[in-house]
């Protein structure tokens, strides 16, 4: 009898002490205590921040895909999925103005002479791996009577090249030359994806305005267009536009 009453004991303590946690929990709910899970939160610009060898291996294996690309670091990340960079002194190869209405044609003729000299067309038929952004700079609002905005524009296309060329070759293609990313070039970045013709005037406006809103100041006579990938409007390609702090 006074192990059945031990064990019934055991099991009445038991069946309080459960009864008592569901108590609890509820009550702690109604005062918002617990966290969502990882996959019900919302995604939020980032908050931590990482070592200088660590974030350039991030962005080395992720932002550029595992190709050579200039090194910045990140200032901060703003509302509406803007990010702030600082990019560090870096050597381009330039492909002279071109005033073209037609945009992609011009970055795919641009992008063909870049990649000649990256496979071996230079003095020393020297050939070095891929690299990203393919980046252009674009000025608007050209002298030029045109109700097609992109005829007011003209482009500057450009290509990373990456140190351990040391001197670069000369290229081949005398129309080609050297210019310098300046140190401490400090950009806004907002990325986008799909048809660039289509797409890139209206993400434009919308990273002006969003910035108009935060209050930054900005270059409001050029801006800069990056592309990752090296097949010309690909709707799966990743695009920035860098606007110029100020």
């Amino acid at each position: 009898m006074k192990k059945n009453r031990s064990k019934q004991n055991v099991v009445m303590a038991m069946l309080s002490f459960m009864f008592t946690c569901q108590l609890v929990g509820a009550k702690l709910s109604k005062f918002d205590l617990l966290y969502d899970s990882p996959t019900e939160q919302h995604i939020r610009p980032r908050t931590f921040f990482l070592t200088a060898s660590q974030e350039r291996k991030v962005v080395n294996e992720i932002l550029c895909e595992g190709n050579d690309c200039p090194e910045f670091r990140v200032v901060n990340d703003h509302s509406n999925f803007i990010q702030e960079r600082v990019y560090r002194k870096a050597k381009l190869l330039t492909v002279p103005l071109q005033k073209s209405c037609d945009f992609t044609g011009t970055l795919r003729a641009a992008n063909e002479s870049l990649e000649e000299y990256r496979k071996g067309g230079n003095e020393r038929n020297r050939k070095f791996y891929s690299v990203t952004p393919l980046l252009t700079q674009i000025n608007h609002s050209l002298p030029i009577k045109s109700h097609d905005p992109w005829c007011k524009m003209g482009f500057t296309v450009k290509m990373y090249v990456p140190p351990y060329l040391g001197i670069p070759p000369t290229p081949i293609n005398k129309s080609l030359s050297f210019e310098n990313l300046p140190d401490s070039f400090h950009v806004y970045v907002h990325t986008f994806t799909g048809d660039l013709k289509s797409r890139m005037l209206m993400e434009l406006e919308v990273f002006r305005s969003s910035l108009d809103n935060l209050m930054f100041c900005y270059n409001q006579e050029r801006f800069y267009l990056a592309t990752y990938k090296k097949a010309i409007n690909d709707l799966e390609d990743r695009n920035e536009i860098w606007l110029e702090h100020c």
